[in-house]
């Protein structure tokens, strides 16, 4: 399940266009919890990048929400420009 919610994750995440033009990258270590509906919260941020980056991770896990009843979890976000 862990890896299907990290799937719907990545696929909402959104390099920060200021974190583009600066040339950051990186990655994020998010620490958040998912309720028995689905409900994202509690978000801290356990291995920063930079600023711009972690909330960006943040508003990736908002956007992939509902996500599978999993409880207190930590992923990782990268970014990575090409």
């Amino acid at each position: 399940m862990i890896a299907d919610a990290l799937a719907r994750i990545m696929a909402q995440r959104r390099y920060p266009e200021l974190a583009r033009r600066r040339g950051v990258e990186g990655r994020v270590r998010i620490a958040f919890h998912v309720d028995g509906t689905g409900r994202v919260g509690g978000f801290r941020v356990v291995r920063s990048a930079d600023e711009l980056l972690d909330d960006a991770a943040r508003e990736a896990v908002e956007r992939a929400a509902p996500l599978p009843p999993l409880g207190d979890v930590e992923v990782d976000v990268d970014f990575h420009l090409d």
